[in-house]
């Protein structure tokens, strides 16, 4: 994504408070299940700082004025080593499912919740976005009556076998398309469930506990249409289609709520070697790659009724097709502790060796008003993504529901309505934009580390659309002190720093812009997540 290090800050609409009591969107259970509490507080301006606004980014003609070096005390030291390389980024995402199906016809304000979420320059420029291939249980030949909420049901593009109409999920491609259009080069098309009239029972949901609800005869079938469909799109749309997922959380039984499927190990992988095999086949699809296998988390578990990720990942890894087709795997970091994440690394690496890791799916899955206002649930998502980014080396991050509005933590943006009605921007929005604003497609991560042991910080080094060499370090303070830095390690012909914060107040503001050199300080706000880029203009 493009950003740039010269803020212009804009002013925070504050609106009024407003108290919506309608449960959308929660998610519970297997990585996408129904919640429990209902509600949602429409706030659009607060004292938390929420905002439907983003603090304005335009590059400047000139430079900012230099300001004056600052004058800190209780200085610790922020260390940077450049020799020790790490992963190199690719992207930054979050998902549209169950959202983009209603909110892209709202033509009042689905352009102002695409640019919080993609406009590098007004919103957060993410640049990774997961469009919900469904399996058909939305619209009037659907069969999933266990999937109560409407809004959980997904469109397929099929009108019989090999025949398609592609003006159906108009406003979810609507915002797939405007995604691109603002900056969005990576786009993944995933499915929950197969096709319904591919299913073992007619609908997308199993009705048969932890037994799979496709037979093996139709894996070529339920291959071709997600082949068909990407080849549109890439083809004829010519949009960025990069990867293709076909199994959600495989390890659950998925009874309904929402379209799913369970997989045996044995069935994921002869299901992945299909898809490998045909889109082989494919010399359109060049470039476009299967993904998976998608658990529900990092953790490796005997259990029936949890994921075991890191086993099936190795049984991929093991299967010669598989392991000489995939180069990365995706995961989900729910229930997974630091420890459960340094282990899935050091495991998998005992049979891929750094192999790329593309975490694909988190929320916070808490229900209550709480979870959806606040810089708390921004210092949470910033220090998951901190964990993934330094402990699994992932090389992509994605949130789940970009759009929510339920009192639920799920959402970047939280609106009072399915519709899209009052759109909010949370703290987690601008938490993750200290990350996805900054650091571009090929920063590559170094060795960070701080005096303070509380605060977590990550570093990664590239250079930016001016074409300079730039350091940009993350970090996330939830102590109730600021953390004041001088810089060491940073070596050469860096001479500009600029400190952009989010914290109760302020959404990516940018604090502070001035000369970098020896002895220069900056101050991390307590409770903030900080983003402090060191450039070297005009070198």
């Amino acid at each position: 994504m493009k950003k740039t290090l010269f803020l212009l800050i804009l002013s925070v609409v504050s609106l009024a408070l407003v108290l919506s009591l309608a449960a959308c969107n929660p998610k519970t259970g297997g990585g996408e299940g129904s919640g429990g509490a209902a509600g949602t507080s429409d706030i659009t301006g607060g004292a938390d700082g929420d905002s439907t606004e983003a603090p304005g980014t335009e590059a400047p003609e000139t430079e900012p004025p230099i300001e004056d070096q600052l004058q800190l005390s209780d200085v610790k030291t922020l260390t940077v080593d450049t020799s020790k390389k790490h992963q190199t980024v690719e992207s930054f995402g979050a998902s549209g499912a169950w959202w983009a199906q209603t909110v892209g016809a709202n033509k009042d304000t689905r352009d102002k919740i695409a640019e919080l979420l993609f406009d590098p320059k007004t919103g957060i420029g993410l640049n990774s976005y997961r469009y919900n291939l469904g399996a058909g249980s939305q619209g009037a030949n659907g069969n999933s009556p266990d999937i109560g909420d409407i809004n959980r049901k997904a469109y397929s593009f099929e009108k019989s076998p090999g025949q398609y109409n592609w003006n159906r999920d108009s406003s979810a491609v609507w915002f797939m398309k405007k995604a691109v259009e603002l900056g969005v080069d990576e786009l993944v098309l995933f499915s929950n469930s197969p096709l319904e009239r591919l299913t073992i029972n007619g609908h997308a949901y199993s009705d048969t506990g932890y037994k799979t609800n496709i037979a093996p005869q139709n894996y070529k079938e339920f291959a071709d249409y997600v082949l068909d469909v990407a080849e549109h799109f890439k083809v004829d749309e010519g949009l960025p289609i990069k990867y293709l997922s076909p199994i959600n959380e495989p390890e659950f039984e998925w009874a309904g709520g929402q379209e799913g499927c369970h997989y045996e190990d044995a069935q994921v992988i002869a299901l992945l070697k299909v898809f490998v095999e045909e889109i082989g086949k494919r010399e359109t699809l060049e470039g476009v790659e299967i993904s998976g296998p998608e658990g529900s988390s990092w953790r490796n578990s005997d259990s029936i009724y949890e994921d075991n990720t890191l086993g099936l990942c190795q049984k991929i890894m093991k299967d010669k097709t598989l392991g000489e087709y995939f180069k990365s795997l995706d995961a989900h970091s729910y229930w997974s502790s630091a420890d459960v994440k340094r282990n899935f690394r050091a495991g998998i690496d005992r049979v891929a060796p750094g192999i790329k890791l593309r975490q694909t799916e988190w929320c916070e899955m808490e229900n209550g008003v709480e979870y959806t206002t606040g810089i708390g649930i921004g210092l949470t998502i910033a220090d998951v993504i901190w964990e993934d980014m330094t402990m699994l080396d992932t090389v992509s991050w994605s949130f789940w529901t970009a759009v929510s509005c339920g009192a639920y933590g799920d959402g970047l943006i939280y609106t009072s309505d399915y519709s899209g009605a009052n759109p909010r921007a949370c703290k987690r929005l601008w938490a993750l934009g200290n990350y996805s604003r900054y650091i571009d497609r090929g920063y590559t991560r170094v060795d960070c580390k701080s005096d303070i042991s509380s605060v977590h910080v990550s570093a990664y080094e590239g250079k930016n659309e001016y074409g300079e060499d730039e350091i940009v370090i993350v970090a996330v303070n939830k102590g109730k002190s600021d953390a004041n830095y001088s810089f060491a390690g940073i070596t050469g012909g860096y001479n500009r720093v600029s400190v952009h914060v989010t914290d109760e107040k302020r959404d990516l503001e940018r604090t502070y812009y001035g000369e970098f050199k020896d002895g220069t300080a900056v101050s991390v706000p307590a409770e903030s997540v900080t983003t402090i880029v060191v450039s070297a203009k005009g070198e």
